[in-house]
């Protein structure tokens, strides 16, 4: 309840406040499923497109993905907006994921270690597609490229970089009525398989 008061102070109360948290989870959401995306789409790294993501997504989750959701996934991490996801996108989009976060070993609170980077990006993208992936992020987190490991707060400010609610997701609600964000709602949570 606390951290989600500060997180309404940071962005507002005001009604434009609440539309730019939304499109914040929005987006910080499109970005963190991109880690299990990710596993699927592993063989086509290196040109990943919307219709990649829509078979991946029925693969994974089971269920067809709505348009509004392939759009908001891809344009979570189609950062040059080119509508193909290249390796070093892919790897900017999962380290938004928890489970990425894992991977790398990285809490949000230490140092960034290039090696567990390189770690998550060889799970992720594989042998033949990690390597200039990682090359391309860590230059943008640590660009003279000498340092090992990167400060968190840096990686907070890189990670905050990343982001441009304002021209990214299409968030449902900032026209919907309630009860329409109600069936939106019963319909993820289906897809996601969780009880309505």
């Amino acid at each position: 309840r606390k951290g989600a008061g500060t997180l309404l102070a940071m962005v507002g109360q005001t009604d434009g406040g609440h539309r730019r948290l939304k499109g914040i989870l929005v987006e910080s959401w499109a970005r963190a499923i991109w880690w299990e995306l990710g596993k699927e789409l592993r063989d086509k790294s290196l040109e990943i497109r919307r219709e990649n993501v829509e078979v991946a997504a029925l693969s994974t989750f089971g269920h067809a993905a709505p348009g509004v959701w392939l759009d908001n996934v891809m344009k979570a991490a189609d950062l040059d907006q080119n509508e193909v996801v290249s390796p070093a996108e892919l790897l900017k989009a999962v380290v938004f994921s928890r489970d990425a976060r894992q991977a790398m070993g990285w809490d949000g609170h230490a140092d960034l270690e290039r090696a567990g980077l390189t770690a998550c990006a060889r799970q992720l993208l594989g042998d033949a597609h990690y390597k200039q992936a990682v090359d391309t992020v860590w230059r943008e987190l640590e660009p003279t490229g000498a340092a090992l490991s990167v400060h968190s707060a840096a990686v907070a400010r890189w990670m905050a970089r990343q982001s441009d609610v304002g021209q990214r997701p299409w968030v449902p609600g900032e026209t919907l009525e309630r009860e329409e964000l109600r069936v939106c709602k019963r319909e993820l949570q289906s897809m996601a398989g969780l009880p309505r």
